[in-house]
């Protein structure tokens, strides 16, 4: 019969780097659709304020004023927020790995 060894995960200094770099890679193309949704919002919304249709949120760049709705505002924040901490999340899931790594070879 054939044996089998146990599979043991290693995650060495390179494979915490790359999963930080991954997690940059996502966060950075988040941040970037951010962006992408700020300026169509910019282009395509009502420069004044309408109550009526929930527009009451303004998106001021520069004072070119923009008002979004309450679910614009939560999307285009979430979207940017998201992909920000994704990208601290990954610098620090790769510092920490490789550092992780340098102290269990000391001992």
């Amino acid at each position: 019969m054939l044996t089998r060894r146990p599979v043991q995960a290693r995650w060495n200094r390179r494979t915490w780097q790359q999963l930080g770099k991954a997690l940059n890679a996502i966060g950075f193309c988040l941040w970037l659709g951010g962006f992408y949704l700020l300026f169509e919002y910019e282009a395509t919304r009502p420069h004044t304020s309408d109550a009526s249709t929930g527009r009451t949120y303004a998106l001021n760049n520069h004072g070119f004023r923009t008002y979004l709705t309450g679910g614009e505002s939560m999307r285009l924040y979430g979207v940017l927020g998201l992909g920000a901490g994704i990208m601290i999340t990954g610098m620090v899931v790769g510092h920490l790995g490789a550092k992780r790594d340098r102290s269990r070879r000391k001992t």
